[in-house]
């Protein structure tokens, strides 16, 4: 993403979680619980089978941000 987006777009923490841990019950129930405004999928061509556990909480976790930016590199 390019651009100034001012103190409003501030890093106050950061998650990284790989797209094959997400859906792991550790994993997922701790980012459900948290409030983020932004998420990004990096090798987003894993999550396209909408019936896969990856997809779903990838899918509910998008559900709860304001921003959503997927990547693929295929």
């Amino acid at each position: 993403m390019v651009g100034n987006f001012g103190p409003e777009m501030a890093l106050e923490s950061l998650e990284v979680v790989s797209v094959d841990s997400v859906w792991r019950k550790g994993v997922f129930s701790r980012l459900v619980a948290t409030s983020f405004d932004f998420m990004a999928v990096d090798e987003a061509q894993y999550i396209k089978e909408m019936d896969s556990k990856r997809s779903m909480a990838c899918a509910a976790l998008a559900a709860k941000a304001k921003r959503v930016v997927l990547m693929t590199g295929t």
